[in-house]
């Protein structure tokens, strides 16, 4: 059985690890959400450049 201390220390490093995966997610879909903004924006131009030369 863990000491007190140890269970303390134990219970912060896992809560850690919790938060930093939370934020990894999360970066990782608004990193996402930009890039397909971005895609967007500059496919637009090249559909316009399509459908007005044929």
């Amino acid at each position: 059985m863990l000491s007190g201390k140890a269970r303390t220390e134990k219970t912060s490093n896992e809560a850690r690890n919790t938060q930093r995966m939370k934020r990894r997610k999360l970066n990782f879909r608004t990193r996402i959400k930009q890039l397909s903004r971005r895609t967007t924006c500059l496919s637009k131009p090249k559909l316009m450049q399509d459908r007005v030369i044929g």
